[in-house]
C-alpha cells in the first residue's frame, strides 16, 4: 500500500510566504515614495497591499 502525501499544507505555507514577500516589497516601495507627490501608481500599490493583507487573513 502506498501512502498519499498531503502537500496542501506546504503549498499553503509557500503561498503565505510569497504573499508576505509581496507585502514587504510593496511596503518598501511606499516608504520610498512617502512625502513625494502622490501618483496613481502609489495609490495602486497601496490598494494592492491591502488586498494582499486581506488574502492572508484567516477568514
Amino acid at each position: 500500500m502506498f501512502l498519499m502525501w498531503d502537500d496542501s499544507h506546504s503549498k499553503s505555507d509557500e503561498k503565505t510566504e510569497r504573499l508576505r514577500d509581496l507585502e514587504a516589497r510593496m511596503d518598501a516601495y511606499l516608504v520610498q515614495k512617502r512625502g513625494k507627490a502622490s501618483s496613481e501608481l502609489v495609490r495602486a500599490v497601496a490598494e494592492a497591499r491591502e488586498k494582499v493583507r486581506e488574502a492572508m487573513s484567516p477568514n
